[in-house]
């Protein structure tokens, strides 16, 4: 009797220390998953779509950009035109400036040198469309602008669209490794449950046959 009282005891004992172990790592695991999660949501937040706004807010400064030089040209050399055309290119360097400072990898930074370079050469021919218009040399004028600003402008659109899209896949792996991550601790947690319960049925099967069904 001593015997069976010992084993019922031991078995009892074993069970509500795997009980405490599958409560201790279902409480690992949940803080964990929470500050990975809060890293996760942070990145997301802070840098990607941050990063991702800078990258559209420069490509909205460039397309400001377009047709200022040509209503300049076509105003006869009137109104404000270069003064709003200065107004965004200052916007442009600005956002450039944010993109810089939210780039993440050695991609980013390459191409928004790139860009860098293809927009101080489109600024420069600009300059030059108004040099030969001012100096009465309208036809070299509307050329440059039609062939050589047009190209340049292209180039740095197609830039920033590159820039864009790199960050939108930066957004989408990160969403990609939060939703990873879920389905881990939802695998890990469903599993310390479902063990979880079958050591609590087995624990309270045997009080029953040892204690309950005897007396």
């Amino acid at each position: 009797m001593r015997h069976r009282t010992i084993s019922l005891a031991t078995k009892i004992s074993t069970a509500l220390i795997g009980l405490l172990l599958l409560a201790g790592l279902s409480s690992a695991v949940a803080i964990t998953s929470a500050t990975r999660f809060e890293a996760f949501q942070e990145t997301l937040v802070v840098e990607n779509l941050a990063s991702v706004r800078a990258a559209e807010e420069l490509e909205i400064a460039l397309l400001e950009q377009r047709g200022y030089v040509a209503s300049y040209i076509l105003d006869k050399g009137h109104g404000n035109w270069l003064e709003r055309l200065n107004r965004q290119s200052n916007k442009f360097d600005f956002w450039l400036g944010q993109a810089r400072e939210t780039a993440r990898t050695d991609t980013e930074r390459e191409l928004l040198d790139r860009l860098e370079t293809v927009q101080h050469a489109y600024a420069q021919r600009r300059d030059n469309v108004v040099v030969l218009y001012n100096m009465g040399q309208e036809e070299e004028a509307r050329q440059l602008l039609l062939v050589d600003v047009v190209a340049l402008y292209d180039q740095s659109y197609d830039l920033c669209e590159e820039f864009i899209a790199i960050n939108q896949r930066l957004v989408d792996d990160t969403s990609a490794q939060v939703r990873q991550q879920v389905k881990q601790v939802t695998v890990i947690v469903s599993i310390t449950a479902i063990i979880t319960l079958g050591l609590g049925i087995g624990l309270l099967w045997m009080f029953f046959q040892g204690v309950v069904f005897p007396l």
